[in-house]
């Protein structure tokens, strides 16, 4: 339904001789709903049946998109639900596939302090999707085994597959993922100790022809945090001590040091 006062810039409140200097206002830009606004405005009876079927209007539809927008949560609250009593699914399981996809992502990307926080969440999140997964099964009938595989995720699957009569294809994939980080953890691993030795040795020179301290050495140099090719750490010298050192890489393969 057209909103004639929304059109004019008024509220509902507004006198005749607003409406006529509003109608004046908006001039000739359309000449048509110019015409059919003045025609009800201007006359007392279908200036109220107007009012009153706009206010019907609008409350109408707000009551509707309030109606719509509460049905569906109650649709979403009621699905989940019947997540714990409806028959066999595999729904909790992909969760945890999809946790355990996310938390090797994150691995990747960032430092050890926040990764050691989101693995043990994901561990937590894990174990409690299992859980209710393992409930699920005895519902139907299916927990032929103890609840306590739940703390080793492959073990569980397997014999949930087992349990269940269902193909193994859960657990393979389980297994496929842990595999395909295990390599690529290798491979971003194997690029990182290259580059932790490389800063090791520069720290060594820097003690050596900087700093005048030959006596002093670099041990070893671990890389905590990396944002693209800058990272941050820290160096073990010989002396026991540490400091925090930067590294920074170049794309001609050269590399920069910084001890704090």
């Amino acid at each position: 339904m057209e909103n004639h006062y929304e059109y004019l810039k008024l509220d509902m409140s507004a006198t005749k001789e607003q409406i006529d200097t509003a109608l004046a206002a908006v001039g000739n830009e359309d000449e048509a709903r110019v015409r059919k606004i003045r025609s009800i405005m201007q006359n007392d009876r279908f200036k109220e049946e107007y009012d009153n079927k706009l206010i019907a209007f609008l409350i109408g539809g707000s009551e509707s998109a309030t109606s719509s927008s509460g049905k569906k949560v109650s649709d979403i609250v009621a699905k989940i639900k019947a997540l714990d009593s409806a028959s066999l699914h595999d729904y909790y399981i992909y969760m945890a596939v999809l946790l355990l996809i996310f938390n090797f992502i994150s691995s990747l990307l960032v430092s050890l302090q926040v990764d050691y926080v989101i693995s043990l969440l994901v561990m937590i999140a894990t174990i409690a999707l299992l859980y209710k997964d393992w409930k699920l099964l005895e519902l139907n009938s299916k927990a032929t085994f103890s609840v306590w595989w739940i703390l080793f995720s492959p073990v569980y699957l397997f014999k949930r597959a087992n349990a269940t009569g269902e193909s193994k294809r859960l657990f393979a994939v389980w297994i496929g993922i842990i595999a395909i980080f295990m390599v690529c953890n290798f491979l971003f691993s194997s690029g990182r100790a290259e580059l932790e030795s490389a800063a090791c040795e520069t720290v060594s020179d820097i003690y050596r022809t900087q700093l005048h301290r030959p006596g002093i050495t670099c041990k070893s140099v671990a890389i905590t945090e990396s944002n693209g090719k800058n990272h941050v750490g820290f160096v073990e010298l010989s002396n026991g001590s540490t400091r925090d050192v930067t590294v920074q890489e170049y794309n001609d393969g050269q590399i920069y040091v910084t001890v704090e």
